[in-house]
């Protein structure tokens, strides 16, 4: 079967997970966004202002709106600093939403190497749970956006967590069947519910993936679409 045929039933297999994915960082971006509107627009006058319209005239020169807003209303503007990295996060959800994940594929060039390319293809999809973290962390008040705010270039698998490892995407990859030989060090990706589908370009060795077959993990081996929809269907990875 021709390798265009076989990816996109790769991709049709993991479709609903992906979509998932995609629409929870759409729907967090708009969270990020709504929260620095009302950041932005929580100033110390608007709110002083507020406080003096429901007091009326009987507080008119009597009652200092400002202080007494400071009591009742504790400045909620964070620092520019934070909302700037939330600004950022908001940025990197909003271009990984937009992108057609339900078609991506890693393609692994001819002799690459098949863990640094699956490697790498995580820690693009962990910059999201990166900037989960940073918008959090803000928004309980923390004082550490910057650190968090570092996992929005890169943030490795190893570093994920559980809860993370079980919302990640399912991945295709297209590699060449010679390079199969180093399919082992994928073990190391396979916690959680993370899948991962290979769709192998010219002969490989008859059990390439034999390596990875441990309890709870579902390892599926065949020439064609055959079995992908029980691959989809299993809840561990």
């Amino acid at each position: 079967m021709p390798s265009d045929d076989r990816v996109a039933l790769a991709c049709a297999a993991v479709r609903a997970p992906r979509e998932t994915f995609r629409a929870a960082l759409a729907a967090t971006a708009d969270q990020m966004r709504a929260f620095l509107t009302a950041q932005r627009g929580a100033s110390e006058n608007g709110r002083a202002g507020r406080l003096a319209a429901e007091l009326g005239v009987f507080a008119a020169g009597r009652v200092d709106a400002g202080r007494l807003a400071t009591l009742f209303h504790p400045a909620e503007t964070r620092d520019p600093t934070a909302l700037a990295a939330v600004d950022r996060a908001c940025g990197v959800l909003a271009a990984l939403s937009a992108r057609d994940l339900a078609a991506d594929v890693v393609n692994v060039p001819s002799g690459g190497d098949l863990r640094g390319a699956v490697s790498q293809a995580l820690a693009e999809i962990g910059r999201a749970f990166g900037a989960v973290r940073t918008f959090e962390v803000v928004r309980s008040g923390g004082r550490r956006a910057d650190e968090a705010a570092a996992a929005l270039d890169a943030f490795p698998y190893a570093r994920w967590s559980r809860g993370e490892r079980r919302a990640a995407p399912p991945l295709v990859v297209m590699v060449e069947g010679a390079d199969l030989g180093t399919a082992a060090a994928l073990a190391e990706f396979l916690d959680g519910t993370q899948k991962i589908v290979l769709v192998v370009r010219g002969a490989c060795a008859p059990a390439a993936l034999v390596r990875l077959i441990t309890p709870g993990t579902f390892v599926l081996q065949a020439t064609d679409g055959d079995g992908l929809d029980r691959f989809a269907a299993w809840e561990g990875p």
